[in-house]
């Protein structure tokens, strides 16, 4: 009688998973086939249920069977993966340069490489202009970097350069057509190169920063004298050039700083530098692993350096906002660190906030809310004007990005959580299916999901929030124009000109 008994219980177990299948993790990630999105935010159903408007997927045109997706930089107007294969790849995504409308961007066949691309030598040729900017999510370029397995750190994004570094040094591309401009033997890297201005800072082992040239060929052009049709259009005696233009005292001002030229070819770096280099006001900014925060401002007699000391190492890169940096350090602190203008010029304590657990990512920031990750105790959110707590929440994960009114992250568990920005309540939860590549944006609103295999994803939140991050520092109203007076008043009125009597406040001021 045990024998029918037992059969029934063994027939029970294998069907009952079947009829009542419970989604797991692993259900999540099996989807039958490694490019399956159905069911996940890249499903454009899913998207709009999450509040989000899927706006491009791209499958990478790498050989997946020789290595996997690594690295993802969201830059402005354009977006670059490299692969273990040792090839890059740029997307366009329809914002800054490089999608909008009447970019000279260069857009290469599907699989095509361009041919500065290919041998690595000489400089990359100018791309020709195109009849229509390219559309969102279209493949621009691909480029072989490196080799297969080599060691190549992210890309780094800034203007119309591409740099990478890795164990073949570091290499400048076109951001435009991926062409390679040159190669350089640096030494080792230790963070991501930054291309800011005209020239690439990349940090080295032994404490020094190195700079080079972005753009060799332009700043050569730039050294010749100016060529007489600049005065085209213009009347024999001359009264076109002293006619008044909008932001002539701003391009005055901005001409008479000094160039890149004048920084050495190696800074020292004041430490060990782990994160890459940040743009910051008119120069640049960086911190070290011992906690210090040096930035380097251009003058009109040179480079000014200032240093500013967390008392910690950052637990991540810190987020810049015009002339205030945001950074949280391992021992528990959150600040707010300004670039001050007013008296003596220096870095300054906006605020100081002490955290109840120790962070491990951040800061996010949205609006003017301030969000840092806690760890297993969760996130934490304040505002970014006065530092005052506005909530926290106990779920913990890796933070994506920050975008619209939803704090986006991978819980413990693997699946995308949604955290409400205003009270910090989880208001949904997804299945990433094969999306499980964790990519973190801190450059804009977007989501972005990849897939190990290549499969990326750009996801725009429905209701952005715009920027609401206060300026740090009171900019002078200018001083009213004294109407027409006799010629008694008249002699007060220049002393009453303050960018006439104060140039240094008038080149605070344009910034």
């Amino acid at each position: 009688m045990s024998t029918p008994v037992h059969r029934l219980l063994l027939a029970a177990a294998i069907v009952a998973p079947a009829i009542l299948a419970v989604p797991t993790r692993a259900d999540c990630d099996d989807c039958g086939d490694r490019g399956c999105h159905a069911g996940t935010p890249a499903d454009e159903f899913i998207a709009d249920r999450a509040g989000l408007i899927r706006e491009w997927i791209v499958r990478l045109p790498f050989e997946s069977t020789r290595g996997q997706l690594r690295h993802v930089t969201i830059g402005d107007g354009i977006v670059v993966a490299s692969a273990e294969d040792g090839t890059m790849h740029a997307i366009a995504t329809g914002r800054g340069p490089a999608g909008a409308a009447g970019s000279p961007t260069a857009q290469a066949a599907p699989g095509d490489t361009p041919a500065a691309g290919r041998d690595g030598e000489g400089d990359a040729a100018a791309a020709p202009p195109l009849p229509h900017p390219p559309a969102p999510g279209s493949v621009l370029w691909s480029t072989k970097v490196g080799g297969v397995g080599g060691a190549l750190l992210p890309a780094g994004i800034g203007g119309k350069t591409v740099a990478v570094g890795g164990d073949l040094g570091l290499v400048a591309l076109e951001a435009d057509g991926g062409g390679i401009r040159w190669r350089e033997r640096v030494g080792t890297p230790t963070a991501t190169a930054a291309p800011i201005g005209e020239s690439i800072y990349v940090p080295l082992s032994g404490g020094r920063l190195h700079r080079s040239v972005a753009n060799p060929l332009r700043d050569a052009a730039t050294k010749q004298p100016a060529a007489a049709p600049a005065q085209a259009g213009r009347g024999d005696d001359g009264a076109g050039a002293r006619r008044p233009r909008p932001g002539r005292k701003a391009a005055a001002a901005q001409a008479r700083l000094v160039t890149d030229r004048q920084l050495p070819v190696s800074v020292d770096a004041g430490g060990r530098v782990d994160r890459p280099v940040m743009p910051f006001g008119d120069g640049i900014a960086w911190t070290t692993t011992n906690g210090l925060l040096i930035a380097l401002e251009r003058t009109n007699a040179g480079w000014d350096r200032y240093e500013f000391d967390l008392l910690a190492q950052p637990t991540d890169t810190p987020i810049v906002r015009g002339t205030s940096i945001f950074a949280a350090t391992v021992a528990g602190d959150l600040a707010r660190v300004d670039f001050s203008t007013g008296g003596p010029r220096g870095l300054r304590t906006g605020w100081h906030v002490v955290l109840d657990g120790t962070p491990d990512a951040g800061p996010f920031l949205g609006g003017n809310t301030i969000v840092v990750s806690l760890g297993d105790d969760g996130l934490a959110a304040f505002t970014a004007d006065t530092g005052s707590p506005v909530w926290r929440c106990r779920v913990a994960g890796k933070v994506l990005a920050v975008g619209g009114d939803r704090v986006w992250l991978i819980d413990h568990v693997g699946r995308l959580s949604a955290i409400d920005m205003a009270t910090g309540e989880r208001r949904a939860r997804f299945c990433l299916g094969c999306l499980t590549m964790p990519i973190v944006n801190v450059v804009n609103d977007r989501l972005f999901l990849a897939s190990a295999d290549g499969l990326l994803v750009c996801l725009a939140p429905k209701r952005p929030v715009p920027d609401a991050f206060p300026v740090p520092t009171p900019v002078k109203k200018p001083k009213p124009r004294p109407a027409p007076a006799p010629a008694s008043e008249d002699a007060d009125a220049p002393a009453g000109e303050a960018p006439a009597a104060e140039p240094p406040a008038e080149d605070a001021d344009d910034r």
